[in-house]
């Protein structure tokens, strides 16, 4: 950790704005705000309609960081992480 903080870059961290959970950790995952991975909130509305659904983890545009670290061979694990329904092959474990 020493070497990290001494060669590393601290910032504070700025949550998605409005903060909502989904959007946020969906910013968290991807590295990118609302505007390029298109999750906004808890519920998506149907294209011409006034019906709503729930995001999943295919609602999520771009890569995600445990897609990447898997496709490159790392092991991954991540437990209780939202929108990671339905559950994808990785090279580790999803809980």
């Amino acid at each position: 950790m020493k070497k990290l903080v001494d060669n590393g870059n601290i910032l504070e961290l700025e949550s998605a704005f409005p903060p909502h959970s989904l959007s946020s950790w969906t910013s968290f995952v991807t590295g990118n705000f609302q505007g390029k991975h298109g999750i906004y909130s808890m519920q998506i509305q149907k294209k011409n309609s006034y019906d709503f659904f729930v995001p999943d983890r295919t609602h999520i545009k771009g890569e995600k960081l445990y897609e990447i670290l898997s496709n490159n061979g790392k092991k991954v694990c991540f437990i209780n992480l939202p929108l990671s329904y339905p559950a994808m092959d990785v090279n580790g474990l999803i809980v």
